[in-house]
């Protein structure tokens, strides 16, 4: 590439990198080792701040007569993917073709080109490593204390159990992704109840009287990470020679699933948090039952217990006459 040419592009870097981190180092025809052990070669590589948070940036410089097109913004894409990169910008003289723009779109590439018309060109994206903890009461409970201590009912299925035709144990469900959602430390949890008076429960076609009950379930705690695209309103603009972010602008982050099935489960120690959008930690907790369901009130009936973490499932804290649980 001529040396004028080299020149303009430097111009460029240095414009992004004052925007993502003043102190990043750039590197010119630099090799990296990809994930899989081979050299790759970038034109620019730095290594910026962004958001607090330490990430891989490549520039490919394309000084040809045409605009570049899809088979080069896919070749850098593989490129990019190779080596892990999070921030992923191609640099042309020319300019691109529609195709080749919408494909950059597609997979996160940011487009810079010299020509005036495309001055104010797509938005520069950036690929940041977020993490999760994933909160879900799986395995639960219930244990039953009649007040007649005629021995049990021959039914392990909680929800057989029935006050005024409404579920007894949904009360528990619903306890949990309401009052409890906050709980954060996994194991085994437990909640009793002790009735008033007596309660009826209907269990199949006959009823029982309960004096108490104790609900036992298990939080289990997930960490999952991915690397998200974040992309905000800012472009180079090549007649001032610097990186414009408008006033107001935002920045979105690409469609993500509520429930992280598309997060790859992490087995480390999440990093700790920096300031801003990179290296970003959320806590999620994921229902297993409707927070409005229409349920057994137990709480009018009788005085609740706060809720104990234990080492087992508290099967002999209540001198229960029956165990059930959830199917």
């Amino acid at each position: 590439m001529p040396k004028a040419v080299w020149k303009t592009f430097e111009e460029a870097v240095g414009a992004i990198q004052q925007q993502l981190d003043p102190t990043a180092r750039v590197e010119l025809d630099k090799r990296l080792e990809g994930l899989a052990g081979n050299q790759r070669q970038f034109d620019v590589v730095f290594r910026p701040r962004a958001a607090g948070h330490l990430v891989l940036g490549i520039i490919e410089c394309k000084d040809q007569k045409r605009r570049v097109g899809t088979p080069q913004v896919e070749g850098f894409c593989k490129k990019a993917e190779a080596v892990g990169a999070s921030v992923r910008i191609i640099a042309s003289t020319s300019g691109f073709s529609k195709t080749a723009i919408a494909t950059a779109q597609k997979y996160g590439i940011g487009l810079v080109s010299l020509l005036d018309e495309d001055a104010n060109g797509p938005d520069l994206e950036i690929r940041v490593q977020w993490y999760a903890r994933v909160r879900r009461w799986t395995r639960s409970v219930m244990k039953v204390h009649f007040a007649d201590r005629c021995g049990g009912t021959g039914n392990s299925d909680a929800f057989a159990f029935r006050h005024q035709d409404k579920p007894v144990f949904g009360w528990f469900q619903r306890e949990l992704v309401t009052t409890h959602s906050s709980v954060r430390e996994p194991g085994w949890h437990v909640v009793g109840i002790s009735f008033y008076e007596p309660l009826p429960v209907t269990v199949g076609t006959g009823e029982r009287l309960v004096q108490g009950i104790v609900f036992a379930s298990l939080l289990e705690v997930e960490h999952r990470t991915r690397q998200v695209l974040l992309s905000g309103e800012g472009f180079y603009d090549w007649h001032t020679r610097e990186v414009i972010m408008p006033v107001g602008a935002s920045v979105v982050t690409e469609a993500l699933e509520r429930d992280l099935r598309d997060w790859e489960v992490y087995t480390g120690d999440i990093p700790p948090p920096s300031q801003g959008l990179a290296n970003w930690c959320m806590d999620l907790f994921i229902p297993h039952f409707p927070p409005t369901a229409d349920v057994a009130d137990l709480a009018a009936y009788g005085q609740v217990t706060q809720i104990v973490r234990c080492e087992d499932t508290g099967a002999t804290q209540a001198g229960a006459h029956d165990r059930c649980s959830t199917p």
